[in-house]
């Protein structure tokens, strides 16, 4: 995943869990729709997307069971 992230042009990632469960994220990236495209594309996106799923909610609280 950090090779891939890297190779698309995302730097400085990280990732903060709150106390509640809250997941944040940070990237730096010059040009972040072209980087989020291209992080799209590759196979370990899809993995990771799959893995991380039932964990996630998107920004209106539909979650993996409320799609």
């Amino acid at each position: 995943m950090r090779a891939a992230l890297g190779a698309v042009g995302w730097h400085n990632c990280s990732l903060h869990v709150c106390q509640d469960g809250l997941l944040v994220g940070y990237v730096e990236t010059d040009d972040f729709a072209g980087a989020q495209a291209a992080m799209a594309a590759t196979g370990v996106n899809a993995r990771w997307q799959a893995e991380v799923a039932e964990y996630c909610e998107d920004l209106d609280g539909r979650g993996p069971t409320r799609r």
